[in-house]
């Protein structure tokens, strides 16, 4: 079996097997539970929405249909990108761009929530990266807006890769339960060399 590694693991997952492997989960009831906690965690109807690795569009489009007047979703996968643009109604005001996390350049305060729902946060290689993009988080949102950030369904992307890729020993990835501190380990000039993936608590929603 080829190996594949890094940010080409993260992006092989979710092209071919992140909507099949949770088609029962990722239903329209949690989606709509989901929207719902959102909404409820900023106390108030929201007028724009930020979507963080928004897969196939679901979230934007449930808020959307809720008559959200603005929302903009990016994802590092090509094909959810474009499930999403065929999810969503034509509308100039939801917008779905194909990106990684350090290629968004995101417009300052302007979002009421801005949020990373279930895997998407993953997509973070390490924890210089996690920093990076929660800073981008804050700085989109909109005074008296939210963040969200849900990674407890990230292992399942770690049971993915440890399963279906081959690791050398000096290539690992582990979770510390006591910490809750997922980190990368490998061999750098021939010392063992750490890098923790991310160290949030998940939304419980």
């Amino acid at each position: 079996m080829k190996t594949i590694k890094g940010r080409r693991a993260v992006q092989a997952y979710y092209d071919n097997y992140y909507l099949d492997e949770h088609r029962e989960y990722l239903s329209e009831t949690r989606t709509a539970q989901e929207a719902k906690f959102l909404i409820k965690s900023l106390g108030r109807e929201p007028s724009s929405v930020c979507d963080v690795g928004c897969g196939d569009g679901r979230h934007l489009k449930t808020f959307q249909q809720a008559g959200v007047a603005k929302g903009f979703g990016f994802d590092l996968s090509s094909k959810l990108v474009g499930l999403a643009k065929q999810n969503l109604s034509r509308n100039k005001n939801f917008v779905v761009e194909n990106m990684s996390f350090t290629d968004w350049q995101p417009e300052q305060e302007a979002y009421d929530i801005t949020y990373s729902v279930f895997s998407s946060f993953s997509y973070c290689l390490d924890f210089v990266e996690a920093q990076g993009l929660v800073g981008k988080m804050v700085s989109a949102t909109a005074a008296g807006g939210i963040i969200c950030i849900d990674v407890d369904s990230v292992f399942r992307l770690v049971r993915f890769l440890l399963k279906k890729v081959k690791h050398k020993e000096t290539d690992e990835l582990e979770f510390d339960a006591a910490d809750m501190q997922l980190r990368a380990r490998e061999e750098r000039g021939g010392r063992d060399y750490r890098v923790t993936v991310a160290l949030f608590r998940g939304t419980g929603v």
